[in-house]
């Protein structure tokens, strides 16, 4: 999970979740390939609170759940589909020409949700 908005009252909620790891801003790089490889043994959703990673998160795991397409529109899905991620997304793709290319060249490799739940099927 790399939040787009760091506030206190998100940071609160998702503390409530006792599976999760937290790489915070402060953490290395050694810590941070550690982690990654534990979470290779033993996966289990990684809350990353450092900016300016996303893109060379992508290629390190296989699922991708890009944001915004619950809301006004999605975000970028074309840099987990290069990165070969399974991208997952909200409905809200119509002004997204990304989504576009996905669908004509790999079909298959984007997954267009109706509601955040539907997630859970696929998981």
């Amino acid at each position: 999970i790399v939040p787009h908005d760091l506030n206190l009252n998100w940071l609160e909620v998702m503390s409530a979740f006792p599976h999760l790891y937290f790489i915070k801003p402060e953490s290395t790089e050694v810590q941070m390939k550690k982690l990654l490889a534990d979470y290779k043994n033993h996966p289990a959703p990684i809350v990353i609170l450092i900016k300016g990673l996303l893109c060379e998160l992508y290629a390190e795991f296989p699922l991708a759940f890009v944001g915004g397409g619950f809301g006004k529109s999605v975000h970028s899905l074309l840099e987990p589909y290069l990165s070969n991620s399974m991208v997952f997304c909200g409905p809200k793709v119509h002004r997204s020409t990304e989504a576009d290319v996905i669908d004509q060249k790999d079909e298959n490799r984007l997954l267009i949700l109706n509601k955040p739940v539907d997630m859970m099927n696929y998981l």
